[in-house]
């Protein structure tokens, strides 16, 4: 959950057509852009962003690797990287991997969260950890194809405690269009 600064900061009072819309219809025209994706895309500052949590002791991410820099529509991607307790005390950190389209288009969210790990630590102890991301997971729904697409081109895994605090970041390519066709109607 995002927590605001403000009432108006909220995706639902960004236009004066989507609430409260007319008598009879709310109008949801933020379609993908709920959520952190509504902070991040219109450049606002949360009082507190999505995935932030407060701890007694801190963490620090390093190493992180990617098994591949250029993928096909098929495969899936593995990240792996190594979080530290730094602190004096036990602890928890929810390390969260969220994936951005270098060239995203007005009807792509800046980042979209695509996995998370939680990670029990002891004071000066490490974990060397593993998220995937398949190729798939990169679509959304295209009305005009009546099929899930993701374009080809670069994309960058962000690794971090939040959505706005990330530690680490590697790029990749899909070098070619990811399609989930539907044969019913919409997949959910």
């Amino acid at each position: 959950m995002t927590f605001p600064r403000c009432l108006g900061d909220c995706p639902a009072h960004v236009s004066a057509r989507t609430f409260p819309g007319d008598r009879r219809t709310v109008l949801y025209s933020e379609e993908l852009m709920v959520g952190y994706r509504h902070f991040d895309k219109h450049h606002i500052e949360p009082l507190f962003p999505f995935g932030h949590g407060l701890s007694y002791t801190t963490f620090t991410y390093s190493a992180l690797q990617l098994d591949a820099t250029q993928l096909s529509s098929e495969a899936i991607l593995t990240l792996s990287f190594t979080i530290e307790n730094t602190g004096e005390r036990e602890g928890a950190e929810v390390a969260q991997l969220y994936v951005v389209d270098e060239q995203p288009g007005d009807d792509r969210p800046p980042q979209s969260l695509k996995g998370f790990v939680k990670v029990w630590l002891q004071p000066g102890e490490s974990r060397h950890v593993t998220l995937t991301v398949p190729m798939s997971d990169l679509t959304i729904f295209c009305p005009q194809h009546n099929e899930w697409r993701a374009k080809p081109g670069t994309y960058t895994a962000r690794v971090g405690s939040s959505s706005r605090d990330i530690r680490l970041a590697g790029s990749f390519e899909l070098v070619e269009e990811a399609k989930i066709g539907t044969s019913a109607g919409l997949m959910a």
